[in-house]
């Protein structure tokens, strides 16, 4: 980290993240009312759709008449937030922003068993996570703080401190090609040294491998936010990612690119907005297959 963060970052105190803003304060207080204003944000920045996300080229990459389906005709809604990765933005917000967005149901919204099945517990379940909270039991709240004091303690030991950084702020660039992108880098240090938080119950090299260049396709965040960065600050920076397990031990682990695989990813993103910007102006979202008849092919270990 110290090497790739560079000189520049010791002793630069850097701006924070998006400013609170005024308003009135609603029934959570200062705290509620600076979440509400992160979450709108946040929000915002995920609804809009001029500018192409590292996601949405994965969805490009999965299937074209997906990509049409979520971004184009809007006939296909975007998925529903998963337990994990709720507890995932948790971690996030404590470790990197200091906010801890952690509440539990009030007793009097619980069903006679304790659970949160009663349609009062619901509504008020929808009401604070649109807010920007999440709610948590109390075995669920250990394990994201603990995951949480595990990435800081991970992160002094590089002496690196996120108040120091800029945490989540969304960058907008558009490209020679006319194509306008935009990303939401977790964490730049210095804006030379880009960080990204990942969650998992599984820190083997095996299955973080497979979550890069898997179904989560972490290759293309590299490549993307790299672009961004530079065309936003005017300097080229690394990028490295930070994964914490959420179960015990909680360990930390930190992963980057090899230059091989950068200059293929970096490849095959440009072939990918490319195929984006043929499909945008010809108006077809068929996918490769389409109309046509697939062979079955035996998997590796069948062979």
């Amino acid at each position: 980290f110290r090497r790739l963060a560079g000189r520049a970052y010791r002793g630069c105190r850097l701006s924070g993240a998006l400013d609170d803003g005024e308003g009135e304060e609603d029934s959570f207080g200062e705290q509620g009312l600076s979440m509400i204003q992160q979450a709108n944000t946040i929000k915002d920045y995920h609804a809009c759709r001029t500018h192409v996300s590292r996601g949405m080229l994965a969805d490009l990459a999965k299937r074209p008449r997906l990509f049409e389906g979520r971004y184009i005709t809007g006939e296909i809604p975007s998925t529903e937030p998963t337990a994990a990765m709720q507890i995932g933005t948790a971690i996030h917000a404590l470790a990197l922003e200091g906010r801890d967005t952690l509440v539990s149901c009030p007793a009097e919204y619980l069903a006679s068993n304790g659970a949160m099945s009663t349609k009062a517990a619901k509504d008020w379940k929808a009401h604070v996570e649109s807010q920007g909270y999440t709610v948590a039991n109390a075995e669920t709240t250990e394990r994201i703080k603990r995951a949480s004091s595990a990435v800081l303690a991970y992160l002094a030991s590089q002496q690196i401190d996120p108040e120091n950084g800029i945490v989540e702020r969304p960058i907008f660039w558009e490209r020679s090609d006319g194509i306008a992108c935009r990303a939401l880098p977790d964490l730049l240090v210095s804006s030379r040294l880009c960080i990204d938080l990942k969650t998992t119950s599984d820190l083997s090299d095996r299955a973080i491998s497979s979550a890069c260049f898997g179904d989560f396709a972490y290759w293309l965040q590299v490549v993307h936010y790299l672009e961004g960065i530079k065309e936003t600050y005017g300097h080229d920076a690394n990028f490295v990612f930070v994964f914490v397990e959420t179960e015990k031990p909680y360990g930390v682990r930190a992963y980057s690119l090899s230059a091989d695989d950068h200059a293929w990813a970096k490849e095959k993103r440009e072939r990918l907005i490319e195929d984006l910007k043929r499909r945008t102006e010809s108006g077809d979202w068929s996918d490769p297959e389409e109309g046509g008849i697939c062979e079955f092919k035996r998997p590796n270990w069948c062979k």
